[in-house]
């Protein structure tokens, strides 16, 4: 999402530092899910920068997905999604956060994050059960 592990770091740690600033503001309800928007709102902000210094000609080179474990085929696979579904998977999988508070950070419904969890399953079980189909 950030375009590189460095600055995806750096929006997780602005992510946390706002979460502390704001700590006031948080009026109950999960606070995984609290801290997980603050936190992705940091990362849209670095992807906004990083959009910006590109049109500048600043040419950052896509990591690897360190959260795949090295398997190049469900990188790929991943990578291939559609932000919103990518996002899901992401916090599901990787942040391990529940329906409920991934529907929170999402601004959605329990009801659509498990209808696009859904659609991504079935994209990456189709990317890859068949991915020379995928690619063509």
């Amino acid at each position: 999402m950030c375009g590189g592990y460095e600055r995806a770091h750096d929006a997780v740690q602005e992510g946390f530092a706002r979460a502390l600033r704001a700590k006031e503001q948080f009026n109950g309800g999960s606070l995984d899910a609290w801290v997980m928007r603050i936190a992705l709102n940091a990362a849209l902000d670095t992807r906004r920068r990083r959009r910006f210094d590109e049109s500048l000609g600043d040419e950052t080179p896509a990591p690897s997905l360190a959260m795949v474990g090295g398997d190049p085929d469900l990188e790929h696979a991943i990578r291939g999604l559609p932000p919103k579904r990518r996002l899901v998977v992401f916090l599901r999988y990787f942040a391990d956060l529940s329906y409920a508070e991934i529907a929170e950070v999402t601004g959605t419904s329990e009801g659509t994050v498990a209808a696009t969890l859904n659609q991504a399953h079935s994209a990456l079980r189709d990317a890859l059960t068949h991915p020379q189909e995928m690619e063509a």
